[in-house]
């Protein structure tokens, strides 16, 4: 999705507050189980958030997006896309202690729906380098 073509009505001022009203949304429509309107809105928001934030894709607040996108993609067993997603999101959390320690979880959850347990406890008790990439 092309931010600048798909939002190009709205004030791009307005643009990050409108990301996170969506987001938030995406988080409630998720809760109540309606799980094909939070993804519409998590894509919605991520074209936002890449568009605008300093860093673009590579920011902390795409970031964010992303695993809850993993997130909802884990309980829809779409574990194919939620590894790509965390994975991104971990290549930008780096050593953030919190944020990415959910981010490391929600991957290791992918890697044992995937039936890979010694990678799902490896991503656990890994510490991820400044790229992303685990170091035990």
């Amino acid at each position: 999705m092309n931010v600048t073509a798909s939002h190009a009505h709205i004030n791009p001022s307005s643009l990050l507050p409108r990301a996170l009203s969506l987001h938030r949304q995406a988080y409630h429509a998720r809760k109540r189980g309606d799980y094909a309107t939070a993804e519409r809105l998590w894509i919605e928001v991520l074209a936002i958030k890449d568009g605008i934030m300093p860093g673009g894709a590579d920011s902390e607040g795409s970031a964010l997006t992303r695993n809850a996108m993993g997130e909802l993609y884990l309980k829809m067993g779409r574990y194919d896309e939620a590894e790509k997603l965390l994975k991104k999101a971990m290549s930008v959390r780096g050593r953030t202690s919190f944020d990415a320690a959910m981010t490391r979880e929600n991957l290791a959850r992918v890697y044992e729906h995937k039936g890979d347990l010694a990678l799902a406890r490896a991503t656990r008790i890994s510490v991820p380098n400044n790229d992303g990439l685990r170091s035990q």
